[in-house]
This record gives C-alpha cells, sequence and structure tokens, in this order.
C-alpha cells in the first residue's frame, strides 16, 4: 500500500479501479450511459471492462465529476463516504435482525466497517469490500430460508444479483463460504 499524489490509500487495483471510473465519465459526457467499452484503457484501443465488471456504484463519482465538476480525489471520496454509511446503516438493521441490542448492533457495524483489514480492501479495491459487506446479509437471509423456513427469496436474489454484479470473484469465495455456513449449520 502507498499513498498515491492525490492522497488515497491506494493497493494493487486502485489503478485499474480509477481507470473504470475515469473510462465511465467520458461515455457519459459522450452520450452513452451504459457503455460496453472502456475507451481509456488499453491506450485508447478500449476494453470490455464493462460486460465483465458491474459499474453501478461508480455513477455517483462518475456523476459528480461531469455535473459539478469534482475532481477525481473528491468524487472517490465522496463514493467512500456514501459506502461507510451505507455499510454502517445496513449492517446495524442486520444485527438488530439477529436480535442484537442497539449497543451491540452498533458494534457490530462499526467493527465491520472500521477494521484494518477491510479498511485497507476498501481504499485498494472497494467492489470486494462491497461484497464482503454484503456477507451478513446473505447470511441472515439464508439462515431465514434455511433454518426458520421464511420465505425471503426476493431479498436474497437482491443481494446475490448485487454480489455478481459488483465483483466476479467475490461471487466465488462467498459461494464457498455460504456452502460451509449452511453445512454447518445443518450439521447442528
Amino acid at each position: 500500500m502507498k499513498i498515491n499524489k492525490a492522497f488515497l490509500l491506494s493497493g494493487a487495483d486502485f489503478g485499474f479501479h480509477r481507470l473504470r471510473l475515469l473510462g465511465l465519465v467520458q461515455s457519459i459526457s459522450n452520450g452513452d450511459y451504459f457503455p460496453n467499452i472502456n475507451y481509456i484503457m488499453a491506450n485508447g484501443l478500449g476494453y470490455g471492462v464493462p460486460m465483465f465488471y458491474g459499474q453501478w456504484f461508480f455513477y455517483l463519482p462518475a456523476l459528480l465529476i461531469i455535473l459539478f465538476n469534482f475532481t477525481f480525489t473528491q468524487s472517490f471520496l465522496s463514493l467512500y463516504i456514501a459506502y461507510y454509511v451505507v455499510v454502517l446503516m445496513l449492517n446495524y438493521y442486520i444485527g438488530r435482525k439477529f436480535s442484537l441490542s442497539f449497543t451491540r448492533s452498533l458494534l457490530f457495524s462499526l467493527l465491520l466497517a472500521f477494521n484494518p483489514l477491510i479498511t485497507s480492501i476498501v481504499n485498494g479495491d472497494l467492489p470486494f469490500a462491497i461484497c464482503l459487506m454484503l456477507t451478513p446479509s446473505l447470511f441472515y437471509y439464508l439462515w431465514k430460508i434455511f433454518y426458520l423456513q421464511e420465505k425471503s427469496f426476493i431479498q436474497l436474489a437482491v443481494i446475490i444479483t448485487i454480489v455478481i454484479n459488483t465483483h466476479v470473484l467475490s461471487t466465488i469465495i462467498l459461494v464457498f463460504i455460504s456452502f460451509v455456513w449452511l453445512s454447518l449449520i445443518y450439521l447442528n
């Protein structure tokens, strides 16, 4: 990890995601609101990154750059702020759903969002961090379906769709983790 010139902590994938965002800004500016090719990559020849990786979370910073003339740094920091607000609210909600008290739900949410591992991943690979933060929600709805025998298929489908459209490798990792978790529940 290193500090880049824009004063953002950056990891191995930071440059890749920076190009993804800048390519989306260029595409939207040219009237292509849902691009299939990112023309900034491959020295201007373009690459089909948007076909393989969802870009839904990059629309907020891209629109801030286009509409309000934000710098790249300002737009990425706004994405970080939005990420942490959503993560804190979502995981607090899931903690309450697991019958934790107000204090324990708040601590659960804070520990998940601000532990050093997650914050380093957020700064280097935000899509993977988004998928990690959805893991408690995924487990909660799997638990409701398999353990409580309640129908929560739509909620589970939304979470899985977000994971697939955010980071493909995370889908494989979460399938494996979910299989192990469900096996442990089944064995008990």
